[in-house]
């Protein structure tokens, strides 16, 4: 009976080992930090939410964007006027079932993005859309 009881307790014994084998090995393979989205830098993010409530108010931008995008002076002007030091942009007019990606967008550096639907009347709907990174 005593040969019984010591069988028992070697087998629980090896079970609780496993467990910790186990716990062990799943703590190794989950990463300890969990990669966070890159942080839109606030004077970006600042002078972004500005041009885009500019775009959004000014009646004249907006005919400028849904009518005739390409000869649009005024676009780069506030866009110049308003973007941090040190920061390079494009920005894009497209409608809204175009491809609406840039290729002028550097692939090595973080670009952050803010876009606005537009749209008026009868006219054809237009996002407009501004990248934003550090100059080099």
């Amino acid at each position: 009976m005593l040969a019984f009881g010591k069988k028992g307790y070697i087998r629980t014994l090896e079970s609780v080992i496993a467990i910790i084998l186990i716990l062990l090995f799943v703590y190794q393979i989950i990463p300890k930090t969990t990669p966070s989205a890159a942080q839109v830098p606030l004077q970006v993010e600042d002078a972004q939410n500005y041009i885009i409530k500019e775009i959004n108010i000014n009646d004249e931008l907006r005919s400028c964007i849904l009518t005739n995008k390409e000869n649009c002076e005024l676009l780069p002007s506030l866009i110049q006027k308003n973007i941090p030091a040190g920061y390079d942009y494009f920005y894009l007019i497209c409608d809204q079932t175009s491809n609406c990606l840039g290729e002028n967008i550097p692939l090595d550096k973080s670009v952050y993005v803010k876009d606005t639907f537009i749209s008026a009347g009868m006219q054809k709907p237009q996002i407009f859309r501004i990248f934003t990174w550090e100059a080099a």
